[in-house]
């Protein structure tokens, strides 16, 4: 059995109208240097800016539920600290 390894980083969009401001999984392909900062597409398709200050999943209610439901099929592993890249993520 193969096991598939993801690492996704926290990402915030931006309140647009009634639509609160919430925080999505991006799935990351490169160096979370490279990513500190820019806008990226979201696991649900949004365009939301990624931050290395939080980790997915993010606690809290302001947190996409599209995002949350695609990646439960993952197992988080642990990660290091805020500030210090995206979490590993690893398939079931």
């Amino acid at each position: 059995m193969t096991t598939q390894t993801l690492t996704f980083a926290a990402a915030r969009s931006r309140a647009h109208g009634p639509a609160a401001a919430l925080w999505h999984a991006v799935e990351v392909h490169r160096a979370p240097a490279d990513l500190d900062g820019a806008c990226e597409l979201t696991v649900c398709g949004t365009l939301a800016r990624v931050t290395t200050e939080a980790h997915w999943p993010v606690s809290g209610v302001d947190v996409c539920s599209a995002c949350t439901a695609a990646s439960q099929r993952f197992h988080v592993e642990p990660g290091p600290p805020p500030g210090r890249g995206p979490r590993s993520i690893s398939g079931r």
